[in-house]
């Protein structure tokens, strides 16, 4: 770090390295000496620098490599202009669009490190992430989907005292925050641009945080490095045949890592990005037809959406090539009537932000393909299935809790060092809290979270694979299945569920639809609420504890 421009720097003695041995081992397999910028204009020189590789489904407007190269820079130093210094941590929370990209490289410029926020997050959790990591700056979208967030940002900064400047995405300036798009549209001076041919980079340093996707408490603070995020990014390209010709649709947030990693992953290889903030069916299957989507990267939500639009005739969906689906694993019946309704190739991938994927390859055989969690991403992952009751390390064919090691996946999370010695080993394994089972051609199933399992008389069954079959029921919008406590059996299956009319779902009409999927009936709920939400925790995953909370002293009869 450069003292010139440098007041203080990212608290790394928080940040827990690779030890030595295995940094030297993985710069030599995997870590290119490179930051994600540089990564880019690599990618600038082999494909074109006038090469148009980022578009928005809601505002106009193809960017080039040369535009993000040169914009960055620019931004970035009238960011330094404005206060923004060497080792600032950011409070990130800007939706899916293109000045996303611009303001995330021109931190990277100044060595500054974005924090991944969700612009679903308000005061409590923006508060409580801002002390933790001692965030300077804040970015916020300005007003987004109705919400004006700059009277959030007065109260933070009543909140946090290590806030310095806020910065909104609006095009005006406001009392609460400069303006990114007048900072990133005005020259730069040339003062500035000197200053910052004194920050050098560091390609094994922190690029960025994530959150953690876990579904209790406040969500944990993930450090990843350009050399680890760049190694993960050009993986998941290549096994998802992403290629120059490639038009990626985002669905998914880029505060989070699976939208993020996958729109380098395009840019890095010549392709075309379009990010979009609407999950509609109907504006989903829109933009495909319009920009000639051939590779969509998505939740099983929007999948579903799509397969049940009755205006799905109206489009036209023949460049879409790939799916990819994350998030949430899938029935292989569902993913199958996906591949022959929608006439694409369905990938799975199962990832965690902390640093490791298993992926299904796209010339898997079929029932691999729809059916399994696929392999790790990179050969050089160690894997261990481990009984969570013994810590022994189970067969094939046997749920274990996943543990991991590997050139992606951290050592432990900033400024947490409770969590890092719960969820880390002294040998630098991951215990993920998932259960997966190994079969006899090495494939990795995903079977549920440790805590989500239902134990009916012994028999283990998991949430998701329930939800999965909801899903299917032409009625059911949304649903969640918690175990409700049985004196006899220990737990049975209840399941709440959002119709997509509003109107009651009968118990009995659920158990026949299932028994006509062919669903084993030990897993067919036992109970039913319908609902007008399913609740959700901070990180927009179903709230659990609250569903099992809700069911304390009730009785097991349909609620419909």
């Amino acid at each position: 770090m450069q003292a010139a421009v440098g007041l203080r720097v990212l608290d790394e003695k928080a940040v827990i390295p690779w030890p030595a041995e295995e940094a030297e081992k993985y710069r030599k397999c995997c870590w290119k000496n490179q930051t994600v910028l540089s990564r880019l204009a690599e990618a600038a020189l082999k494909h074109g620098r006038e090469r148009l590789v980022l578009n928005s489904a809601e505002f106009k407007g193809l960017h080039s490599y040369e535009d993000l190269l040169e914009g960055s820079e620019r931004l970035a130093a009238n960011l330094l202009e404005a206060g923004v210094k060497p080792g600032y941590v950011v409070l990130f929370q800007l939706n899916n669009s293109p000045l996303f990209f611009y303001m995330w490289l021109a931190l990277s410029r100044l060595r500054a490190v974005p924090l991944h926020v969700n612009p679903r997050y308000r005061l409590s959790e923006l508060s409580d992430w801002a002390k933790t990591v001692e965030a300077e700056v804040y970015v916020m979208p300005g007003v987004f989907k109705g919400y004006d967030y700059h009277p959030l940002a007065a109260s933070l900064r009543k909140e946090a005292a290590s806030l310095k400047l806020v910065l909104s995405a609006s095009r005006e300036e406001h009392d609460e925050a400069l303006s990114l798009p007048k900072l990133l549209r005005e020259p730069a001076s040339p003062r500035f641009l000197e200053k910052l041919k004194e920050i050098k980079a560091d390609p094994y340093g922190v690029s960025h945080f994530l959150l953690s996707g876990g579904t209790t408490g406040l969500p944990k603070v993930i450090p990843r490095t350009h050399a680890d995020y760049i190694y993960g990014a050009e993986m998941l390209g290549r096994l998802s045949m992403v290629v120059r010709n490639t038009r990626t649709l985002i669905a998914t947030p880029l505060a989070h890592n699976l939208g993020f990693v996958y729109s380098l992953a395009t840019i890095f290889n010549g392709g075309r990005v379009t990010l979009t903030d609407r999950t509609e069916a109907e504006s989903l299957m829109e933009t495909i037809q319009r920009e000639r989507i051939t590779f969509l990267v998505g939740v099983p939500t929007l999948f579903i959406r799509m397969l049940k639009s009755k205006a799905r005739g109206k489009y036209d969906l023949t460049s879409l090539q790939v799916a990819l689906n994350s998030g949430q694993a899938m029935p292989e019946s569902l993913a199958l009537e996906l591949e022959r309704e929608l006439g694409f190739l369905f990938q799975n991938l199962y990832g965690v932000s902390e640093g490791f994927s298993l992926i299904t390859r796209l010339d898997d055989p079929e029932k691999v393909r729809t059916g399994t969690a696929g392999r790790p991403t990179s050969p050089f992952d160690e894997i261990k299935l481990v009984d969570p009751e013994t810590g022994r390390e189970v067969g094939v064919n046997v749920p274990g809790e996943l543990w991991v090691k590997g050139p992606r996946v951290i050592r432990g999370y900033y400024k947490n060092p409770s969590k890092t010695s719960e969820i880390f080993t002294s040998d630098g394994y991951y215990k993920s809290g998932d259960l997966l089972m190994l079969d006899e051609q090495g494939y990795y199933h995903y079977v549920s979270r440790i805590r989500d399992i239902i134990n009916r008389g012994g028999q283990k069954i998991g949430a998701e694979e329930v939800e999965g079959y909801l899903a299917m029921h032409p009625r059911v919008k949304e649903s969640a299945v918690v175990g409700m406590p049985d004196p006899e059996l220990g737990e049975k299956v209840y399941a709440y569920v959002v119709t997509e009319d509003g109107k009651p779902l009968a118990l009995e009409e659920l158990r026949g639809f299932l028994e006509r999927l062919g669903v084993a009936k030990y897993k067919w709920p036992e109970g039913l609420e319908t609902v007008g939400e399913i609740p959700k925790t901070k990180l927009g995953k179903i709230d659990r504890a609250k569903l099992r909370e809700a069911l304390k002293g009730k009785a097991y009869p349909s609620r419909g």
